[in-house]
């Protein structure tokens, strides 16, 4: 029943830089230097040969003033016809110089810089190149520039999975077409999904949530490093939502009744306060409300069903929880209806489609002798209630979910004076309770008040870990977890023989099915059916804490048995949601 406790988580792409600086100084100091050149002037000739001379050094000025002229005027037709260059080796250079912010007279990347959202500029230079050929100078830049932005690209574009491919050879594809202007943002979104997307898919359509059986420590419940599914050997949750599964484990009262821990688990799926009834209440003498929760699915309605996996007592917890939704309480209606005042959306019923799958683990539907004849007897039930009371303390990082119940220091009180208080709380005496709802007595009221709902696919889930003896009895096998061999032993030898056979807490017969409903046994991978309880083949040599790995001395229940065990349980859940 649980955890025993009877035995105490990425372009911009770096142009080279031209060094336009000495390209550009280069033609200037050449027209300074034609222009500096010495006039030949009449000063020192005799005044008869003027003439002569005069002529000869007009012709000498026009050809200097031609050969002037000439770079000039070429550098200016130049300057008005940039797409047919004749001296300048980079283009690129003289765009440069009419446009200092530019380090690249590519127009492509003009419009890079004017227009970020059109990053491509292929055609564009494409085009240059088909108009403007250039010399091969500014080819071998180019190859520099592409040899560099590719390795670039290359150490940008992340390393990719074994599984993927097809997005590694898209990287490389895109890495070699788009050179030298590749940006490696481009190249991400071919390769991997953005993060959240990731996250978003579950192999599972309809949630998964895992139900605790008695003494179950969950969450804020338990001490920090508690794992109820999985112990010491794996954390089942986690193991299964790194496999792909949304998944939640419930965290409800573990020492409550069915009645109370299945309105406490309504309420961690739907979220609000928690409301155990006004009649429910007044009948038992415990408060009527308990904590608030902030709810895992909020907008639970018909058409948004979930799968319901519950261990041990979880399973009688979910069934009861499923006939509250379908079919409500008549207690709380009619008390509703005599003396007003509100009523939780629970009790009045008619909330069936929320359910997809209701598994059960070493449940006991029938409940079970160690119950009977230990559990609720005055001496065990004492003892858990009085260490309850201390659990209750101020401080205390326990909570075994009997605060209803008055179990819980207030303020201003005094240790010894909630003690007092606390041990004179009507759960002493109360049915309302974990231990009897665990018996065959409160077991068989919970048969009486539940049925099979069409709509629903049921199966269980059944261990044994006990040998029979050559008295006819049945014994704890040597790998019975050893807080269990007691319980183990005493049930095997019960009066009736159908009940010995037992995994160390729960009888066999008891664990198979309800006994008054129907049922059909199956292999584990049988295709499922609706209203009616699939059964399992009994696991041999599995006892009732090797199905949440708490029996750390069991060597040979080890972590990867129990992740093949629920993976397969829930690729089962999948399954059957083909038929919903």
């Amino acid at each position: 029943m649980g955890v025993s406790s009877i035995a105490i988580s990425v372009g911009v792409i770096s142009f080279i830089s031209h060094d336009v600086q000495a390209a550009e100084v280069q033609p200037t100091q050449q027209v300074q230097k034609e222009e500096a050149a010495p006039n030949v002037t009449p000063s020192n000739v005799p005044l008869k040969a003027n003439e002569a001379i005069l002529k000869l050094n007009e012709q000498q000025q026009d050809s200097k003033t031609s050969s002037l002229d000439t770079p000039k005027t070429q550098e200016v037709n130049q300057a008005e016809q940039p797409q047919q260059p004749q001296v300048d080796p980079d283009y690129s250079v003289k765009k440069q110089a009419e446009q200092p912010p530019q380090l690249d007279t590519d127009d492509a990347v003009k419009k890079q810089a004017e227009q970020p959202p059109q990053p491509d500029t292929d055609d564009a230079v494409k085009k240059q190149s088909e108009e403007q050929p250039k010399p091969d100078t500014d080819d071998s830049v180019n190859k520099d520039h592409q040899q560099e932005n590719k390795e670039k690209t290359e150490d940008k574009v992340p390393q990719q999975p074994a599984p993927q491919p097809e997005h590694q050879q898209n990287a490389s594809e895109t890495t070699t077409q788009k050179a030298p202007q590749v940006k490696a943002p481009q190249t991400k979104p071919a390769v991997k999904a953005p993060k959240s997307t990731q996250q978003a898919q579950y192999k599972n359509r309809d949630p998964i949530i895992f139900v605790h059986g008695f003494a179950g420590l969950v969450g804020e419940n338990g001490p920090a490093n508690s794992n109820y599914w999985g112990g010491k050997k794996l954390k089942i949750i986690d193991d299964l939502r790194a496999a792909g599964y949304n998944v939640f484990e419930a965290s409800i009262s573990a020492f409550g009744s069915n009645w109370d821990r299945a309105i406490e688990l309504y309420h961690y799926i739907k979220g609000g306060r928690v409301d155990y009834g006004q009649a429910h209440a007044e009948k038992y003498g415990h408060e009527r409300y308990g904590k608030t929760y902030e709810g895992i699915l909020p907008n639970w309605q018909p058409g948004q069903a979930i799968h319901l996996v519950g261990h041990s007592m979880g399973g009688q917890t979910i069934r009861m929880l499923e006939d509250l939704l379908r079919k409500g309480d008549p207690d709380e209606i009619a008390y509703q209806r005599a003396h007003g005042g509100t009523i939780s959306p629970l009790f009045l019923g008619g909330q069936d489609h929320l359910i997809d799958s209701i598994t059960t683990i070493a449940t006991p539907h029938d409940g079970t002798v160690a119950s009977d004849e230990l559990g609720n007897g005055e001496f065990i039930k004492r003892m858990i209630y009085e260490f309850s009371i201390f659990a209750g303390r101020k401080n205390s990082k326990l909570n075994y979910g009997l605060k209803q119940w008055g179990l819980e220091q207030r303020e201003g009180e005094t240790y010894l004076q909630y003690a007092r208080r606390a041990s004179q709380s009507p759960l002493f005496q109360s049915k309302d309770t974990a231990l009897y709802d665990l018996t065959r007595e409160g077991a068989k009221k919970l048969n009486e008040r539940t049925d099979m709902n069409p709509n629903i696919f049921y199966k269980t889930y059944t261990g044994s870990a006990t040998n029979e003896t050559v008295f006819g009895t049945q014994m704890a096998d040597a790998y019975m977890n050893i807080a269990h061999v007691f319980t183990g032993d005493w049930i095997g030898a019960t009066e009736d023989p159908a009940w010995r056979e037992n995994d160390g807490l729960v009888s066999v017969i008891s664990s198979l099915h309800p006994d008054d409903e129907p049922f059909v046994n199956v292999a584990f991978d049988s295709p499922p059916v609706k209203g009616i309880w699939q059964v399992t083949p009994v696991m041999k040599d599995w006892d009732h804490t090797d199905f949440t790995g708490q029996d750390t001395l069991d060597w040979h229940r080890n972590a990867g048995e129990l992740s093949r065990f629920y993976r397969d349980l829930v690729d089962d859940l999948v399954r059957k949601e083909q038929y919903v």
